[in-house]
């Protein structure tokens, strides 16, 4: 029963980070490979 709550528990977790990442207007997915991986490093840092 633990394992299955800590399972939903990260799932529920890893959507709430992921959902506004992917909406942020700040950084688009699309554009930052563009411009190289060095330079997306800091960028999803900060």
């Amino acid at each position: 029963m633990k394992q299955a709550a800590i399972g939903r528990f990260e799932l529920s977790h890893v959507k709430v980070f992921r959902l506004p990442l992917l909406s942020s207007p700040r950084i688009n997915l699309h554009k930052v490979p563009k411009m190289g991986r060095n330079s997306t490093v800091p960028r999803l840092i900060n």
